[in-house]
């Protein structure tokens, strides 16, 4: 019997006599993170009937739904973790955020977003999710300067420079672009969306060799569409 199943097997016996909302939650935390979402659901539903006061419960609920694509259910979850959480539910708004967003509730995301900030300004990520849903909105002006501010506090983050390099391209800042291409290349050199993109931009600027130099980098890391599109017009061999 595996690590699990005999876990299964002690919350059935607590769950025999008075309960035990900790013993509930930790099996819904394993279930979780075996990727079996609903019975997670289950076991977190379980642990706040014993104690409807735990935040963590709801929030971790919350991410299970939200794992299942039930995003409404999730979002409610969040926003009671973060009531019970009060000053340090910033975490639960970050998630709630992430609700609003995949349900395309955009201003709802961004004010989130903006909570976490103003509890948390050094969230990052925060910032470069709210980058990720102007540069949805096409608001490229706002996007760069957001990612502005998450690059001087996590200079270290590819993800920041890519996106804020889409933002420039958008803009026309080629050489701003180009600059945070490189320097997003540097700091994860897998990144295959980055060299696909760098090198579409070298193609634009008439830069043919790096362009395609780009390209066949980024096929060999799976993104072979603009490669094949580029020989297609006698771009690249």
């Amino acid at each position: 019997m595996g690590q699990y199943e005999l876990a299964q097997k002690d919350f059935e016996h607590a769950r025999s006599g008075n309960g035990n909302a900790q013993t509930a939650y930790d099996l819904g935390a394993a279930a979780y993170m075996r990727q079996d979402y609903d019975k997670a659901v289950v076991l977190f539903t379980e642990a706040l009937t014993i104690d409807a006061g735990m935040a963590q419960a709801y929030n971790n609920r919350g991410v299970a739904s939200y794992a299942l694509g039930q995003y409404d259910k999730a979002g409610a979850d969040f926003s009671a973790a973060a009531k019970l959480a009060g000053p340090n539910g910033a975490a639960s708004l970050f998630n709630r955020a992430l609700a609003y967003q995949a349900q395309n509730e955009f201003d709802r995301a961004m004010a989130d977003y903006d909570k976490v900030v103003a509890m948390d300004p050094t969230n990052a990520a925060a910032l470069n999710n709210k980058a990720d849903i102007l540069i949805t909105l096409r608001r490229y002006d706002e996007a760069a300067m957001v990612l502005d501010t998450a690059v001087r506090l996590s200079p270290n983050d590819a993800d920041l420079y890519y996106n804020r390099a889409l933002a420039r391209e958008k803009l026309g800042h080629y050489p701003q672009a180009m600059e945070d291409y490189d320097r997003a290349a540097r700091l994860r050199s897998n990144f295959a969306q980055t060299y696909r993109n760098r090198g579409v931009l070298r193609l634009r600027l008439q830069m043919t060799r790096d362009g395609c130099g780009d390209l066949a980098l980024a096929c060999q890391l799976g993104l072979c569409g603009h490669l094949e599109k580029a020989r297609n017009f006698g771009l690249c061999q």
